[in-house]
């Protein structure tokens, strides 16, 4: 399992049906097969998106106005979170990554769905930066 996809199904345990963070990141960790380096960079995503939360979503909402399914939002708002708060990740990994992650984890319409939103993003950014 792609260690994104592991944050993603936390999230969505946590965020969707109230479990509690510790215990779902503690099982989901839980396997030895995940290195130290991965069990701390999906902590660290899972506990950036739970802290900024409302921030993210209100960012998702500026870019998109349509409802969206709830896997592709909770792959948006780790994808916007490593976008906004994590710079030694380039974007286009982070972009290559949840287009990737949407394509399997939900469906081709999605992954694409993903790409406009996050190079939306991408330029609304390089807007602001050039003025």
């Amino acid at each position: 399992m792609n260690i994104r996809e592991i944050a993603v199904t936390v999230l969505d345990e946590v965020i969707n049906n109230r479990a509690y963070s510790n215990i779902v990141l503690d099982k989901a960790l839980s396997n030895d097969k995940i290195s130290q380096v991965d069990k701390n960079f999906i902590t660290k995503l899972v506990h950036g998106v739970l802290q900024n939360y409302y921030l993210l979503d209100y960012k998702i909402s500026k870019l998109n106005e349509n409802k969206i399914k709830r896997k592709v939002h909770l792959i948006l708002l780790i994808s916007i979170y490593q976008l906004d708060y994590m710079s030694k990740i380039p974007e286009y990994a982070v972009i290559n990554e949840a287009i990737n992650l949407a394509k399997n984890y939900v469906d081709n319409y999605a992954s694409k769905f993903v790409n406009a939103i996050l190079r939306k993003k991408e330029r609304q950014v390089d807007k602001m930066t050039m003025n």
